[in-house]
């Protein structure tokens, strides 16, 4: 998982952010309750200006986080 999220990561600081929403993806489609693939793939949202799902993904990864 810790590699599909540093991969995510990577892409998204390199540009490409479409291939780094679908490492975010990848890694909730195995563990829904990874709180840093939810936060994450809210950033990447929010910087396509999908500002509602970034919303939901950020809060998600925070309501996971304080658990």
């Amino acid at each position: 998982m810790e590699a599909h999220i540093n991969l995510g990561v990577s892409y998204f600081y390199k540009g490409l952010v479409d291939k780094a929403i679908t490492h975010f993806k990848h890694v909730i489609e195995i563990n829904p309750n990874n709180a840093d693939a939810h936060y994450n793939l809210g950033i990447a949202y929010g910087s396509k200006g999908e500002y509602d799902l970034a919303y939901e993904e950020i809060r998600r990864g925070i309501e996971l986080r304080n658990r």
